[in-house]
């Protein structure tokens, strides 16, 4: 019966060692005859290799070309080629290991930082994706327009292209929650992606007006992937060429090696999510439409020379019938029930009687929160504008600047019955007039 005992014993060991990867034990020899047994004097050889194996479209991928798999456990790497049947082999591994390759084909990508090997889980299959093709020049209105989500790639020639960036513009065709990320090994954590964040439409976008992405995605003390996140509504989506919002990203990297081997590739995917959020916290991003520099152009004297600012309350009410839209110039005017008069402006980055700040900014401030207005984050929307005021931070209100203000009235609750912000300074106002909180006009 010990005999017996001995036996299971070494089998549960052998079975244990043979699940995973580990060091053989021998296990404590038996009392009956003091011979032992076979397996207790010649325990088995236990062999446990760890292997990468690749798949692409769901099914296994042969290299066609030189591939290597490479282990990494923080100190050292171990390097193994895949064979014929497309498998890399390596033995004597002992511990936890970051999985990656080496010699992709360059028609095909993959996340070098999600994949790990250890004792208990020696096998690793990877998946490769092809890498989507784009059209443009990577610069401003020649963008490389992505037509589908997928992997793609930012290829820069010299150090100067990898400074000033590549342009990509992505026309979303269905609502929803979308993304872009980047997919930089940070193994040698010497790369840092960066993308400045566009968001206008295909004909108009201002190009020093932008949010820079740092983070987001996997990251190491030096490289930090960047990810970006955005929803849109049916609303938002275009229903032919040249309309709906579109989303332009600049790609770029610094570097903290000098000797950077060009071409190099920075590779990224954008992924569509599923449909958008109701919760606020989800708030879909507000694009801009307001061609700044027609603008501009539409009104000779943008600093109002010797006028004086008025805002557009009677005795602290704001009455909406005062004011009215003038579809021939496309802005909000003083109407007294038969003419246009005044162009009515909006206070932007710069304070008002109802948003006052320490830094004197007005929506700018960083206290003062765009993102989460009625569902819609107009964060973006508002530092287009911020970019273009005039000399006391205001910009001619127009259609999507009121349902801004009106957006923002509503949500932080300026008029609640008697109990909100604007109506604790003594402010009334109806429903449907809130917005005309932040504006005023000029008048000699």
């Amino acid at each position: 019966m010990k005999k017996f005992i001995a036996l299971t014993a070494v089998a549960i060991a052998s079975l244990m060692l043979l699940a995973g990867c580990g060091t053989y034990s021998k296990p404590p020899a038996s009392t009956g005859d003091g011979t032992g047994s076979d397996d207790e004097k010649n325990p088995p050889e236990l062999e446990c290799k760890f292997k990468v194996t690749l798949v692409y479209d769901g099914k296994p991928y042969i290299p066609a070309n030189d591939l290597s798999a490479q282990w990494y456990d923080g100190t050292g790497k171990t390097v193994a080629k895949f064979n014929e049947s497309g498998v890399a082999e390596a033995a004597d591994l002992n511990g936890d290991y970051r999985v990656t390759l080496l010699g992709l084909d360059t028609a095909y990508t993959y996340n070098p930082n999600i994949y790990y090997a250890t004792n208990d889980n020696p096998e690793v299959e990877i998946e490769v994706h092809r890498l989507s093709s784009v059209t443009g020049k990577g610069i401003a209105y020649k963008e490389y327009e992505l037509k589908t989500t997928g992997y793609y790639r930012a290829t820069f020639t010299n150090a100067e292209q990898a400074k000033n960036g590549l342009l990509f513009l992505y026309a979303p065709v269905r609502e929803g929650k979308y993304s872009i990320e980047s997919i930089v090994d940070i193994t040698a954590n010497e790369i840092n992606p960066i993308a400045n964040v566009y968001f206008g439409s295909r004909q108009f976008f201002k190009e020093d007006s932008f949010t820079v992405l740092d983070t987001g995605g996997v990251s190491a003390s030096y490289t930090k992937n960047f990810k970006y996140d955005v929803q849109l509504r049916k609303d938002e989506i275009g229903q032919g060429i040249g309309q709906g919002n579109v989303f332009r990203y600049l790609i770029r990297f610094n570097s903290r090696i000098s000797n950077v081997s060009y071409p190099f590739n920075i590779d990224f995917y954008v992924s569509y999510q599923g449909k958008a959020d109701e919760n606020k916290d989800d708030s879909v991003t507000v694009g801009v439409k307001e061609d700044f520099d027609a603008r501009k152009e539409q009104i000779s004297d943008w600093n109002q020379t010797g006028k004086k600012w008025r805002y557009a309350d009677t005795n602290k009410y704001l009455l909406g019938s005062a004011y009215k839209f003038n579809e021939e110039d496309g802005l909000w005017h003083v109407w007294d029930g038969e003419n246009f008069g005044e162009v009515l402006w909006a206070k932007i980055n710069q304070d008002s009687i109802l948003i006052q700040t320490d830094s004197g900014k007005g929506f700018m401030d960083g206290l003062v929160s765009t993102k989460y207005l009625n569902g819609y984050n107009y964060d973006l929307f508002v530092a287009a504008f911020a970019d273009n005021t005039n000399k006391d931070g205001c910009y001619p209100v127009t259609e999507e600047i009121r349902l801004f203000l009106q957006n923002y009235a509503v949500a932080q609750r300026y008029f609640m019955d008697g109990r909100g912000w604007a109506e604790s300074h003594g402010y009334k106002s109806s429903e449907e007039d809130q917005w005309l909180f932040n504006c005023g006009y000029y008048r000699a």
